[in-house]
């Protein structure tokens, strides 16, 4: 979405330029506000990815056990058992 490729209907870069190209300012300054956020929102989630990331190895967690907590977190979730009761009863194809 922050790239912007034609005909996707998104308002990244690449929109961005191809509408200030052609003159259309008020487009414009919406997709470089777009562009933007997109941006930001990309820089936040790689920032709370390095501070989870930091955190697990501050505390001497490694992958394996990570990978234990989210199976058994998926066990226990009401939510989880829900969604796997409902698609193993349905008799869609």
């Amino acid at each position: 979405m922050a790239l912007g490729f034609p005909s996707t209907g998104s308002a990244g870069l690449i929109n961005m330029i191809q509408v200030f190209n052609g003159h259309h300012i008020f487009a414009g300054v919406l997709c470089v506000f777009a562009t933007a956020l997109w941006f930001v929102q990309g820089l936040g989630s790689l920032f709370f990815y390095r501070k989870v990331y930091q955190h697990y190895h501050q505390q001497g967690h490694t992958f394996d056990q990570a990978k234990a907590q989210v199976t058994s977190s998926a066990v226990r979730s009401e939510a989880v058992r829900n969604a796997a009761w409902s698609a193993a009863s349905s008799n869609r194809v």
